[in-house]
C-alpha cells in the first residue's frame, strides 16, 4: 500500500490531538480531586486530594513547557533556541524518582528544530525505559548536518511502540496520534538533512540522527 503523507494541516491536527490526549490525564486527575473536597474536611482528610492536585499541576505544566518547545513555535517559527533552555525543559520532563537526566549537549544558540530533534529523542529514550533508569543526550554537532545521540539505559529497556516502523519508514498504519511524535521526529530529521536510527538491546537503548 502506498503511502500519502499528511498535508501540513493534517499533521497540524493529528499532533493537537496527541498533545491533548497527553494533557488530559493530569489536568483529568486535577478536577477529580478537586470535586473530592468538601467544606469541613480536617487538613488530614484533605492531605491525598492536595497532594494529587499538586503532583497532577507539575505534571501538566512538565509536559505543556515540552510541548512548547518540542511541537510548538515558542515564541516564533524562525527564531533560534538557547540549548540551555532546551535542557531546562528536558530536566523538567524527565524529574522523577526513577529517571536521571545526562544532558551532554553543548552550550549553543542554535536552529530551532535542532533544539526540537534533541527533545523529541529525549523523550524517546525516556520511553524506552518505562522502569527508570538514565538517558544521555549528546551530540558531535549541532549544525547541519546535525549528529545527536540519545542512549538510555535501565532495569527494563525496550523499544517504545510504532518507533520501530517509523525509523524503517514503513508506514502500514498511516500516520496517528500513537506514532505522530516519532513522524514529527522523522520529519524534523529530514529538515535537517539527516537520518535516524536505533538499536536495542536488554541493556541500552541508543537513538541516533546523523548524515
Amino acid at each position: 500500500m502506498s503511502f500519502t503523507p499528511p498535508s501540513d494541516l493534517e499533521l497540524a491536527a493529528i499532533m493537537a490531538s496527541k498533545i491533548c490526549h497527553d494533557i488530559i490525564s493530569p489536568v483529568g486527575a486535577t478536577r477529580s480531586a478537586l470535586e473530592m473536597i468538601r467544606p469541613g474536611m480536617s487538613e488530614n482528610e484533605r492531605r491525598p486530594m492536595d497532594d494529587l492536585i499538586t503532583g497532577s499541576t507539575h505534571s501538566a505544566i512538565k509536559k505543556l513547557e515540552f510541548c512548547r518547545l518540542a511541537y510548538g513555535a515558542s515564541g516564533s517559527v524562525s527564531a533560534p533556541v538557547d540549548l540551555t533552555e532546551a535542557e531546562k525543559v528536558a530536566t523538567s520532563y524527565t524529574h522523577d524518582e526513577r529517571t536521571t537526566l545526562d544532558w551532554a549537549m553543548p552550550v549553543a544558540v542554535v536552529e530551532k528544530n535542532v533544539a526540537k530533534l534533541a527533545l523529541i529523542m529525549m523523550a524517546t529514550g525516556k520511553e524506552s525505559v518505562p522502569r527508570g533508569g538514565t538517558v544521555r543526550v549528546e551530540a558531535s554537532s549541532v549544525e547541519k548536518p546535525v549528529s545527536i545521540t540519545v542512549t538510555a539505559k535501565g532495569v527494563r529497556v525496550l523499544v517504545p511502540p510504532h518507533l520501530e516502523t517509523i525509523v524503517a519508514r514503513r508506514f502500514d498504519d498511516g500516520v496517528t496520534g500513537r506514532n505522530a511524535q516519532f513522524y514529527y521526529m522523522l520529519r524534523l530529521a529530514e529538515d535537517l538533512g539527516v537520518t535516524l536510527s536505533m538499536e536495542c538491546n536488554e541493556d541500552s537503548f541508543v537513538l541516533r540522527a546523523a548524515p
